[in-house]
C-alpha cells in the first residue's frame, strides 16, 4: 500500500511538472480584452493580422505629426533645412579618416573571416570526397550518395563565401573612394553652408513648406508588450497608450486596418472585422491559458556571420508553433506545422532541407518559405532586440521545442521612460537632459534602425548605450551589454537624421537646445 502512495506521489509530480513546462511560454502570447462598437467584450489571446502573436513582435504604423519639430525656433528650423541643401558638404567632413580606417578594419576583418572559413570548409570537403570514394569501393551506394549530396551543398557554401570576399574587397574599394572625396568637399564646405544660408527663406511658415525641404515621415514602431491600450479613431487611424499613460496618433502601416484574432475560452476562435472595433485593452497573460493557438517559436539561426538565438519569426511571419511551413517535395505539395519541426537548412539558394522531430528529413522546395523568395528571418534577440537576416546569409535554425527557453510576459516591459542622455558636438560642447532623437523618438521603447551588409537591427533605445556618427552613412552603436556595431542604410545612423532636440531641464515646456547630426560627435545615453 505505502509503494502505490509512493507512486502516485511520484506520477502526480511528473503531472505538474509536465503541465509547467507545457504553459510556462503562455505569457509571452498577446492577450487581451477587444471592446466592440455595440459593446460586446471578448477576452483571450490575440492573433494580429496573420503574423503578430506574441509581446516582442512588432506594432508598424506612421506618426501623424511631429510636435518636436514645431518646437524648433526658426534658426533650427534653418539648420534643418540647410542640412538639406548642403547635403554632404558639411562638417563632417573632419570625422572621414577615422571612419576610414574603421570600415577597412572591418572590411579586412570580414575578408580573412570568410578566407578562413573557404580554407575549413575545403578541407571538409576533401574528407568528405574520400568518404565518398570509400563508400564506392564497399559499393555502399545508399551511403555514396549522401556523401554527394553533401559535397554538393559544401561547394555552394565555398562559392557563397567567395562572393563575401569580393563583396567585402568592393566595400574598401569604396571607403577610399569616398575618403579621398571628403578630403575634397572639405575645403568647400564652409563656403557652400554660408552661401545657402545666406539665400534660405527664413518667413516662418515657408520653412516647412519650402518644395526643398522634404516632408519627414516618421515610422512609428514598438513592441506590443509597450501598448496599454489601443482605440480605433477611424480605418486608418488609432490613438495608442502606453503604460506610462502617454498617448500618440498614428496612421496606416500594416497593423492598421487588419483582421485581430480572439481566442476566447468560451467562444472559441472569433475573427473580428476592423471596422467593428472600438478598443482593443491589453492584460497580462495569465499563467495558463485555458484555450490558446499555439506556443511561440524559439530556436538558434546559423548565419554566414554567427549565430543567433532568440524568439523566431520565419518568412517575417510565421511566428507559433501552429503556423505552417509551405513547400513542394518531389512527392508533391507539403505544409508542416512548426510543432513538428526540429531543423531547417538551407542546402541552395532554392531549396531547404527539413528534418522533423523524429529525425525524418524531407528536401522542400518551389515556396517562399524555404527558397529565395523568403523575407527573411527575424530573431528577437533579448540583447540585440530585433535581428532580420536575409536568405543569402541564412545556413539553418534549429528550434528548441523543450518549452523551457526564456520568454518575456507583458509585465516584464517596463513603465516607458524619456530618452535621457548627453549630446558631444564635435566642437567641444555637451547638452544633457531629454532626447528627441532624430527630431522624432522620445520614449525608450521606441526603435533606432540600421543595417550591417544586409541584416537589419531594429533596437530599443532602453538597450543603447551610447551612438557615434561616422560618417554620412553610418554611425557606430554601443549596446548596454558592451556589443558594438556598425549600422548604416537608415535615417537614424545617416546624414538623413534630422538631428537632437535636448530639453535641459527635462521638461518638454523648458529650455531646449537642437544640434544638428552633422555637429555630432557622439550621443551617450543614460
Amino acid at each position: 500500500m505505502e509503494n502505490n502512495y509512493r507512486t502516485k506521489g511520484v506520477l502526480l509530480i511528473l503531472a505538474v511538472l509536465l503541465s509547467l513546462t507545457t504553459t510556462a511560454q503562455d505569457k509571452a502570447l498577446i492577450y487581451g480584452k477587444v471592446t466592440m462598437i455595440d459593446g460586446s467584450v471578448f477576452e483571450g489571446q490575440l492573433r494580429w493580422g496573420k503574423e503578430e502573436g506574441t509581446w516582442e513582435d512588432l506594432f508598424n504604423s506612421n506618426k501623424t505629426s511631429n510636435p518636436f519639430a514645431r518646437k524648433l525656433d526658426m534658426f533650427d528650423k534653418g539648420k534643418v533645412k540647410v542640412k538639406y541643401r548642403v547635403s554632404e558638404n558639411d562638417n563632417k567632413n573632419v570625422v572621414y579618416n577615422q571612419w576610414q580606417e574603421d570600415l577597412q578594419e572591418m572590411e579586412e576583418d570580414r575578408k580573412e573571416l570568410y578566407q578562413d572559413r573557404i580554407e575549413e570548409l575545403r578541407d571538409y570537403y576533401r574528407e568528405i570526397e574520400e568518404e565518398a570514394r570509400e563508400a564506392k569501393e564497399r559499393n555502399d551506394r545508399d551511403f555514396a550518395r549522401r556523401m554527394e549530396t553533401r559535397l554538393r551543398e559544401v561547394e555552394v557554401k565555398i562559392r557563397e563565401s567567395e562572393v563575401r570576399i569580393r563583396e567585402a574587397e568592393e566595400r574598401i574599394r569604396e571607403a577610399r573612394d569616398k575618403a579621398h572625396e571628403a578630403a575634397l568637399q572639405r575645403n568647400r564646405s564652409q563656403t557652400l553652408t554660408n552661401q545657402v544660408s545666406n539665400q534660405s527663406n527664413w518667413n516662418f511658415m515657408s520653412i516647412w513648406s519650402d518644395s526643398n525641404m522634404p516632408s519627414s515621415n516618421h515610422q512609428f514602431v514598438c513592441q506590443f508588450g509597450d501598448i496599454k491600450e489601443i482605440i480605433v479613431d477611424n480605418k486608418s487611424k488609432v490613438t495608442l497608450t502606453f503604460k506610462n499613460n502617454e498617448n500618440i496618433q498614428v496612421h496606416n502601416g500594416g497593423d492598421i486596418g487588419t483582421k485581430i484574432t480572439v481566442y476566447d475560452k468560451e467562444l472559441g476562435e472569433i475573427n473580428l472585422e476592423w471596422d467593428r472595433i472600438k478598443k482593443v485593452t491589453f492584460l497580462n497573460t495569465p499563467n495558463k491559458l485555458e484555450y490558446k493557438s499555439g506556443s511561440p517559436l524559439y530556436g538558434t539561426v546559423t548565419t554566414l556571420k554567427g549565430s543567433f538565438k532568440g524568439g523566431i519569426q520565419w518568412d517575417n511571419d510565421e511566428s507559433l508553433t501552429v503556423d505552417k511551413l509551405d513547400g513542394r517535395s518531389s512527392n508533391g505539395k507539403m505544409s508542416i506545422e512548426f510543432r513538428n519541426i526540429k531543423k531547417i537548412t538551407k542546402t541552395s539558394r532554392d531549396r531547404s532541407r527539413v528534418t522533423l522531430n523524429s529525425g525524418r528529413e524531407i528536401d522542400l522546395f518551389d515556396s517562399n518559405d524555404v527558397d529565395a523568395g523568403n523575407r527573411g528571418i527575424v530573431i528577437k534577440d533579448p540583447d540585440y532586440g530585433r535581428v532580420k537576416i536575409d536568405w543569402s546569409d541564412f545556413e539553418s535554425l534549429e528550434l528548441d521545442n523543450s518549452g523551457k527557453f526564456p520568454t518575456l510576459g507583458y509585465n516584464d516591459f517596463k513603465t516607458p521612460k524619456a530618452i535621457q542622455g548627453t549630446v558631444k558636438t564635435i566642437e567641444g560642447e555637451s547638452y544633457k537632459g531629454s532626447l528627441a532623437f532624430d527630431l522624432d523618438e522620445f520614449w525608450d521603447f521606441e526603435m533606432l534602425d540600421g543595417t550591417d551588409n544586409r541584416m537589419e537591427y531594429k533596437i530599443p533605445f532602453r538597450k543603447v548605450k551610447k551612438v557615434q556618427p561616422k560618417n554620412y552613412n553610418f554611425s557606430l552603436i554601443t549596446l548596454k551589454n558592451g556589443a558594438s556595431l556598425l549600422l548604416g542604410d537608415s535615417q537614424d545612423v545617416s546624414k538623413n537624421n534630422d538631428g537632437i532636440l535636448i530639453f535641459t531641464e527635462n521638461k518638454l515646456d523648458g529650455e531646449k537646445q537642437y544640434v544638428s547630426w552633422s555637429e555630432i560627435d557622439e550621443i551617450i545615453l543614460d
